[in-house]
């Protein structure tokens, strides 16, 4: 944290527009240009350690807790995120393409040219990156979930605007949703990188056993029973989805003392209303059904239609059947359908 604090890419912030300089192909930046440069076996982590560079490594590596090896059952919730498959970025059209797609929601944004620049702004990100990744970690002290930063400050997010209350089950699990899906990308892209993080030392996915690669990270820190923030938070949101179905309804209506008015706020409907619905669905049936007919009200009694329910033959139908003459009522339709453009 104070390696970022104290990051020369700060110089970069125009504090006047209040905007952040944009690098442009992100996706090629730092990505290895033969597969010479990636090694071909990466070995499961065993003892993971966080560096923060390559200068300052061996005093960040004391500072990582002991690892600890489970094994309790997957959490189906948990193992969802690697339901599909990975795919790889081998070009810079990539992250344009993104851009595009998203309407360039940061097309005001200053773009970063000069390569110094380019390369500090890398550093600063991946550092960014680690910085997350080492929160997303964190172990439980003393077994405490709430020691770890990630956890005590989502509970920050269990009161309401005013601080006044706490919000109910179902009004806080979305929030837990939020953190929980972001440390899923973050673990996910540690356990199979897409680019190698040059300044924290991590290296790109390896081309085979990254089944292997993604076990290692998956059974540290994602299985329910390992003391970390994930399985905490997946665990508190299902156990608030459980009592959200306790909770009153979100909406309570009020009915009128004659029990013919129902009430919400300000809002209030009439039972004579209620009952004039039907007739204004149907109504509008009618209306979209000669708009579709071209306005035909063609002469035909339903309830004299022959099938031949035992013709199993290929596009045979009630229509094609000989007593009901309707072999070229398409025709009349078709007619109306082409005077309707005169």
């Amino acid at each position: 944290l104070q390696i970022i604090w104290e990051h020369k890419v700060w110089q970069l912030f125009d504090w006047c527009r209040g905007s952040w300089p944009i690098v442009p192909g992100g996706c090629e930046i730092g990505e290895a240009t033969d597969e010479a440069s990636v090694r071909s076996e990466y070995q499961p982590l065993q003892e993971e350690s966080i560096p923060v560079n390559a200068s300052q490594s061996k005093d960040f590596d004391s500072e990582q807790g002991e690892e600890e090896v489970y094994s309790d059952d997957e959490d189906e919730d948990t193992d969802s995120v690697f339901s599909y498959d990975e795919v790889d970025c081998e070009n810079s059209e990539f992250a344009d393409n993104q851009a595009e797609a998203n309407g360039s929601p940061h097309a005001n944004y200053p773009m970063m040219r000069d390569e110094p620049n380019m390369a500090m702004f890398i550093e600063f990100l991946e550092l960014l990156y680690q910085l997350c990744l080492t929160i997303s970690t964190e172990h439980f002290s003393k077994g405490r979930p709430s020691s770890t930063l990630l956890v005590f400050f989502s509970g920050i997010f269990g009161f309401s605007k005013d601080c006044s209350q706490f919000l109910l089950a179902r009004q806080f699990c979305p929030y837990l949703s939020g953190l929980i899906y972001i440390q899923r990308l973050i673990l996910l892209e540690r356990a199979l990188p897409l680019r190698e993080y040059y300044a924290i030392r991590i290296p790109r996915r390896p081309y085979v056993n990254q089944l292997d690669q993604l076990n290692s990270i998956r059974e540290k820190y994602m299985i329910a029973g390992t003391e970390h923030p994930l399985t905490e938070m997946i665990s508190l949101r299902d156990f608030g989805r459980n009592i959200a179905r306790t909770e009153p309804p979100s909406l309570l209506f009020n009915w009128s003392d004659d029990g013919e008015t129902i009430r919400y706020g300000d809002f209030q409907l009439s039972m004579d209303k209620f009952r004039q619905i039907p007739d204004y669905f149907i109504s509008r049936a009618e209306e979209i059904c000669d708009k579709l007919m071209f306005d035909i009200k063609p002469d035909i009694g339903l309830a004299m239609m022959k099938d031949d329910m035992v013709n199993m033959s290929s596009g045979y139908s009630f229509v094609k059947h000989p007593a009901n003459d309707l072999d070229k009522a398409y025709l009349d339709l078709l007619y109306s359908a082409y005077a309707s453009r005169e």
